[in-house]
Order: structure tokens, then C-alpha cells, then sequence
């Protein structure tokens, strides 16, 4: 058996050398990092100079693209993209939610709702359990002081079905009181 020694008041610590091998590569890591950052800062001022440039050098007129024509057709498709979202976030979708919810009774399911923004109008889309469930819709539907000129575009018995729903699509208008 060997002697145990305990020195508890060693003036020397010994380096261990896994401590050492973390050292040098988060070290490494730090200046390649550095690097990049200082590469990165250096490029970002490149690039904002070439900005500045370029706006100075732009005719008074406004921006021009290099696809002339093209370019006025791109600008024009996204203005009219922006403007159909315009639309959408126009439709007072609360209101006509709580009239068409208001509306409905146990014998009718709504499968969809299709606002139109532009031409202020609804396309809803249910099934109801007969032909009357569908006409008492149309009238609850009639009471509701949000939606006008509300007409049955389309009714359809489902035969396939061992109940015989009937589905349905009303078109109705819409119009906010002030």
C-alpha cells in the first residue's frame, strides 16, 4: 500500500492542460470573430457611401428603374396589391360577423363567408337541414339592419347525404350605419 500525502497548503498549482487547450482555441475564435466584425463594420460603410452616392446621382424626378417600362408595371401591380388589402382591412368585419352569427338557429350550418370590399357585398355559403330552414334564414338574415338586397343565388338538395341537407349560397350587401 502507498503513502497518502495531503498538502493542503501548496504554493504551486499545477496548469492543467485541457484548461490551457480551451484557452488558446477561445482565443483563436475571438480574433477570427473580431475579424469578421471589423470586416463587416468596413463593408457596411462601403455600402452606405454607395448609397449616398447613388441618391445624389438620382434625377430630381423620382426613382427610376433599370426595367423603364417594366418597372412602372411592378410598381403598378404592387400599388394595386396594396390597395385590395386597403379593401380587406375596410370590411367591417365585427359587424357583419354578429349579423350573420345573429341570424343563424340550430337547423342551418355556415360552411363560409366571403366579403367583398369593393362592392360592399357577402357571399355566404350553409347547409340547413330543409328547404324552410333556408327560407327562415334568408328572413332572419332580411332583419339584420347591417345587410341589404339579400338574395338566394343558389340551393341545392344533397341526395347523397341519408339526411338530404340542403346547401346553399345567399349574396347579401353590406352596409355600416354611421
Amino acid at each position: 500500500m502507498s503513502i497518502l500525502r495531503l498538502d493542503y497548503q501548496r504554493t504551486q498549482k499545477p496548469l492543467p492542460s485541457g484548461g490551457i487547450a480551451v484557452l488558446v482555441v477561445a482565443l483563436a475564435v475571438l480574433a477570427g470573430l473580431g475579424a469578421r466584425y471589423y470586416w463587416l463594420v468596413e463593408r457596411a460603410d462601403e455600402l452606405e457611401v454607395r448609397a449616398r452616392t447613388l441618391q445624389l446621382a438620382a434625377p430630381a424626378g423620382g426613382p427610376r428603374t433599370a426595367g423603364g417600362s417594366k418597372g412602372v408595371a411592378t410598381l403598378a401591380l404592387e400599388i394595386r396589391q396594396a390597395n385590395e388589402v386597403l379593401r380587406q382591412l375596410g370590411v367591417p368585419w365585427d359587424a357583419l360577423f354578429l349579423a350573420v352569427e345573429a341570424a343563424g338557429d340550430k337547423d342551418v350550418t355556415l360552411l363560409s363567408m366571403e366579403p367583398d370590399g369593393e362592392k360592399q357585398s357577402a357571399k355566404i355559403v350553409g347547409e340547413a337541414k330543409n328547404m324552410a330552414a333556408v327560407l327562415n334564414y334568408l328572413r332572419q338574415l332580411g332583419k339584420q339592419p347591417v345587410l341589404h338586397d339579400i338574395n338566394l343565388q343558389h340551393h341545392q338538395i344533397q341526395l347523397q347525404d341519408a339526411e338530404k341537407p340542403v346547401r346553399f349560397t345567399v349574396l347579401a350587401r353590406w352596409e355600416i350605419p354611421s
